[in-house]
């Protein structure tokens, strides 16, 4: 199935007004809870707009905080670096 935006939106809404259960919602379009809590979020926060896919990207990297870079150095060639 492809989940465009209207659709996303009617199982949002259809599990916020109690018309069908977050379990059922989940098991019959095969959804994980993450995946339906991380819809039901962008709605809240950005409405519709916020369930477009690369738009939810961009949300989700927006809230992530990134781990530095960390260069691995090998020992040189010509150096024996001893085995503790």
């Amino acid at each position: 199935m492809r989940w465009v935006i209207r659709r996303k939106a009617e199982v949002v809404a259809a599990v916020r007004n109690g018309l069908i259960g977050l379990d059922e919602a989940c098991e019959r379009y095969r959804l994980s809870v993450e995946e339906f809590l991380n819809w039901e979020r962008l709605v809240t926060a950005h409405g519709l707009r916020g369930l477009r896919v690369t738009r939810s990207q961009q949300y989700r990297d927006a809230g992530r905080v990134k781990a530095p870079s960390v260069a691995l150095s090998r020992p040189s060639a010509g150096r024996h670096t001893p085995d503790h």
